[in-house]
């Protein structure tokens, strides 16, 4: 499979690299899809999608790909063994934990192979078609979104904003305890460093402001759904939200829901951006001269941390209800 051309960061500006970055993600996503057509996998009534970063189109061509299978119904991960077998003679250095199945009516939707450590919604909310029967991701997640709701989704809640904290901190200073239980450091705001190495889970402003940005997100939608009964067109909105980082933004703010000026907005985009950019370069100095280490503006990246912790710290999403207004064109 030849690989869509992908321009380097270094070659960019953050901006305009986040735009080719987008569409050599869903090149990409195209060209898996078509390959998978070609080997006929036996799909019944389940489906196969990429997540994570590759269903943000965020993804550059360091990371690996994650596939996570749904399968209809309340049983049926027998149905896995025989796909995941056939996918590996198509993706040859695929494991088994490359790819997670989820029996919709019986699996927990926020949690990574239901393990009550890994709470992670972003993997159904991101998810990214790539074969099979098509549709299942709705059910998915408005199942995810169900168990937001009441008491079963307290320690969903829970989890979230102590993720949220955790990046919170180390977006703030630099500094990673969560990965080890020690400290970490994944850039250094004085010296004006940042590091890479996959050896020692040092992944540059990955653990920082983008996991802040998107679980901050993450956790404005769960208190939007717990704390309003909501319409069914409300409800559904998890079905419509996209799973790139900057349309999610631009979406809600379409939506009404933005509890964010439209400059700080822009601005949140503006950064977030940058940091993937800063991220990707980390990653191409890596690969490409074994460099571990990026030097940075040091004004320009405590301003930009600066600005997406105050812009984040008073909530992205408005709770209560909207009236949206709408527009009768002619026709």
């Amino acid at each position: 499979m030849s690989l869509p051309l992908y321009i380097l960061p270094s070659q960019r500006d953050p901006v305009s690299y986040s735009a080719q970055l987008r569409s050599f993600n869903r090149r990409l996503q195209e060209e898996f899809s078509r390959q998978l057509e070609v080997i006929d996998l036996e799909y019944e009534d389940s489906a196969l999608y990429t997540t994570g970063s590759d269903g943000r189109l965020e993804k550059g061509p360091v990371s690996t790909l994650e596939f996570l299978l749904l399968i209809e119904g309340r049983t049926g991960k027998r149905k896995a063994a025989p796909l995941i077998e056939q996918l590996r003679a198509f993706k040859p250095k695929l494991t088994d934990g490359s790819v997670e199945v989820k029996v919709i009516g019986r699996d927990n939707m926020n949690r990574f192979n239901n393990r009550y450590d890994r709470t992670y919604p972003q993997r159904i909310l991101d998810l990214a078609y790539l074969a099979g029967k098509k549709g299942i991701e709705e059910s998915a997640k408005l199942k995810l979104a169900r168990e937001w709701i009441g008491k079963r989704g307290r320690n969903i809640d829970g989890s979230i904003k102590r993720k949220l904290r955790d990046f919170q901190t180390i977006s703030n200073t630099g500094k990673d305890i969560i990965t080890f239980g020690y400290e970490l450091v994944q850039y250094d705001l004085e010296l004006g460093l940042a590091f890479y190495d996959p050896q020692l889970k040092q992944s540059s402003f990955k653990f920082g402001p983008l996991r802040y940005v998107q679980f901050a997100i993450i956790k404005d939608l769960v208190k939007y759904y717990r704390q309003s009964i909501r319409t069914e067109e409300e409800s559904e909105l998890i079905t419509r939200l996209p799973a790139n980082t900057q349309d999610k933004i631009h979406y809600l703010e379409a939506e009404g829901l933005l509890n964010i000026s439209p400059n700080q907005a822009v601005e949140l985009v503006n950064s977030y951006n940058y940091f993937l950019w800063m991220f990707h370069q980390a990653q191409e100095k890596y690969e490409t001269n074994g460099l571990k280490e990026q030097m940075f503006d040091i004004k320009e990246v405590k301003e930009r941390l600066k600005g997406i912790d105050s812009i984040i710290s008073n909530g992205l999403l408005k709770t209560e209800k909207i009236k949206i207004v709408s527009f009768d064109f002619p026709k």
